[in-house]
């Protein structure tokens, strides 16, 4: 598997729990639920953290301020495309992070800005798709404007589904983790 693939296993693993959580908390959305499955399954995967897809060995910035420079620096040097895929990837981390390890983010203090930052990133990636006629574009204003309730669903997905008898966090998910790959 080639670090920036989201294995098939993997995503079907996330996308039957994702959807439960939707369900659970009457949101609506198999495409959504889709995308996030895959965004999971990506990184879940531990090397694709700072990998972005098609991008080859290029790591992306540790932080999300580091990767928030990265994508300035790409668009100054008109790479325009992959401010893009910087500011996609940083969301999709962002969502992910927020969701999985709010607890984390919320001791740093980081959990407010990392989702004003993942607002921004797909409110820039819709108008970046939008502006180009590119299908598919109206998802990013999606995740954009459903971000918390995103974040809210996949923290209730890993309070029910990632925790094991003694309630330790993501003990499961590393049993389950480790099964499939």
């Amino acid at each position: 598997m080639a670090a920036s693939e989201a294995s098939p296993r993997l995503k079907q693993f996330f996308y039957w729990r994702v959807r439960r959580a939707f369900q659970d908390l009457g949101l609506r959305g198999p495409e959504t639920a889709d995308y996030i499955s895959s965004a999971l399954a990506r990184f879940a995967v531990a090397e694709n953290l700072w990998r972005l897809e098609g991008q080859g060995a290029r790591l992306v910035p540790g932080t999300v301020v580091e990767t928030l420079a990265a994508a300035h620096e790409a668009a100054l040097a008109g790479q325009v495309e992959a401010a893009r895929d910087i500011r996609q990837h940083e969301a999709d981390y962002i969502l992910f992070t927020a969701g999985l390890f709010r607890r984390y983010l919320e001791r740093q203090r980081f959990f407010d800005f990392y989702l004003e930052q993942g607002r921004r990133d797909y409110r820039f990636v819709f108008e970046f798709e939008r502006v180009r006629f590119r299908t598919g574009a109206t998802l990013y204003l999606e995740l954009a404007d459903g971000l918390n309730e995103y974040v809210e669903a996949l923290n209730h997905m890993s309070q029910v589904f990632f925790r094991d008898r003694a309630g330790e966090s993501f003990a499961a998910l590393r049993v389950e983790l480790d099964r499939l790959s």
